[in-house]
């Protein structure tokens, strides 16, 4: 299963976590999954659920640690 890691911040010009989080969601097939690690500080997780929603993606958290959201995405 592939990871989305938004939490590193790398040197130079990014995009925001948000763009990254939309173009992988955007890409997923039906009954492709995607591990998804967040910092809700970043990115809400209403906005997750919202973006997921659009693209009919079901989202499941597994793990919730302070800010950092870790959540299971499949496409439905």
């Amino acid at each position: 299963m592939e990871e989305l890691n938004l939490l590193r911040k790398e040197k130079g010009c990014r995009e925001h976590p948000v763009m990254d989080l939309t173009k992988a969601l955007g890409k997923l097939k039906s009954k492709d999954k995607i591990k998804i690690v967040f910092n809700a500080n970043d990115i809400p997780l209403e906005v997750v659920n919202a973006l997921a929603r659009i693209r009919n993606v079901k989202v499941a958290i597994l793990e919730r640690k302070g800010n950092v959201i870790v959540v299971l995405a499949e496409k439905i």
